[in-house]
């Protein structure tokens, strides 16, 4: 007889995803923005992107992808105390006979299919939380190279507007500002809404997995109707 248990493990995360939500987005280096970034972000945007989206990606996504492990090494235990229960239920069959042996016989088969029936939906829900997991960490990296981008642009503006007084990007404060610091202010700006966009793609994706596993959810009852045998008649009472 082997030992379903075996196939427990740490559930080591196939997609490996920063616990710090500001490694994760690079963020390390922009936590405390300097005096022309800061000058930057006053001039183009009405928020903070760090902040904000240090917000926004708040949680621990590395457990999402362990989540995925967990998940599929359980369905595999699943299927293996399933088949176990099967290999034991065929050996007592060829040694007990009569109506006790026939009633245990049968439940057994039926616990036996019950049990190997819930590695499938695990199998399921581990893909969900394995794709949800991988896509993040995919648009996380994305959102990381555009946030660096944009830093750079609010920085080289910061700097702009120090250097020409326009701390307004209306009426004079433009005029002084010249077309080509007028021009950086819309790559930034045109840089915003791309983390924006990216921002909405990978909220939409996380939020997805709740559709993905309302299914496989619904079919992990282990059969509440499967009871054990009647009471026990024997043929000579």
């Amino acid at each position: 007889m082997s030992t379903p248990s075996v196939v427990l493990d740490y559930p080591w995360p196939e997609a490996q995803i920063p616990s710090a939500v500001d490694v994760l987005l690079g963020l390390s280096d922009w936590i405390s923005p300097s005096f022309y970034l800061r000058k930057g972000i006053e001039v183009v945007l009405d928020v903070d992107p760090v902040e904000w989206l240090s917000g926004e990606f708040a949680g621990d996504w590395q457990k999402v992808a362990q989540a995925s492990s967990a998940l599929k090494q359980l369905g595999e235990y699943m299927d293996r105390v399933g088949r176990e229960v099967q290999s034991v239920n065929v050996d007592l069959a060829s040694t007990w006979d009569g109506n006790a042996a026939h009633n245990a016989q049968v439940y057994f088969e039926e616990l036996a299919v019950s049990i190997s029936s819930l590695n499938g939906p695990l199998k399921e829900i581990a893909s969900a939380y394995s794709a949800t997991a991988t896509g993040i960490k995919s648009w996380g990296e994305t959102i990381a190279d555009l946030l660096g981008l944009l830093l750079d642009y609010l920085i080289e503006l910061g700097i702009a507007a120090c250097a020409t007084g326009a701390f307004s990007w209306t009426g004079v404060g433009l005029a002084i500002g010249g077309a080509g610091t007028a021009y950086l202010a819309y790559k930034a700006t045109s840089t915003w809404m791309k983390v924006i966009e990216a921002h909405g793609l990978a909220s939409t994706m996380a939020k997805g997995v709740v559709g993905l596993t309302a299914g496989p959810l619904g079919m992990l009852s282990a059969d509440a109707d499967l009871k054990l045998p009647g009471a026990y008649d024997h043929p000579g009472v």
